[in-house]
């Protein structure tokens, strides 16, 4: 995010002007808490991020990075499980 002069930061809004909704690539987890039992619904803990790019803004109004963007025909079906796929292959894909 961008700062103010007040050290505050300022959010930025990323839309299309083609496309009612974007899509971002992310990545989650669920990592368990050894200290609790197997059976206890609190032992998991959800972990996610938003993976981020060089920014492609000629005019230099956003900061240096900004979401990958995945476009609509490579959302996932609503019933498919996402792919799993390394970091390696996700790049040479291009996803």
């Amino acid at each position: 995010m961008a700062e103010a002069e007040d050290g505050k930061k300022i959010p930025n809004y990323l839309f299309s002007e083609k496309e009612p909704l974007l899509g971002f690539a992310g990545l989650y987890e669920f990592w368990p808490d050894p200290e609790l039992p197997e059976d206890d619904p609190e032992r998991w803990l959800l972990t996610c991020t938003v993976l981020t790019t060089t920014t492609q803004d000629a005019l230099g109004h956003v900061p240096d990075r900004s979401p990958v963007i995945i476009q609509k025909d490579r959302f996932a079906e609503p019933d498919k499980r996402p792919q799993r796929v390394s970091a390696h292959e996700a790049t040479k894909k291009g996803c």
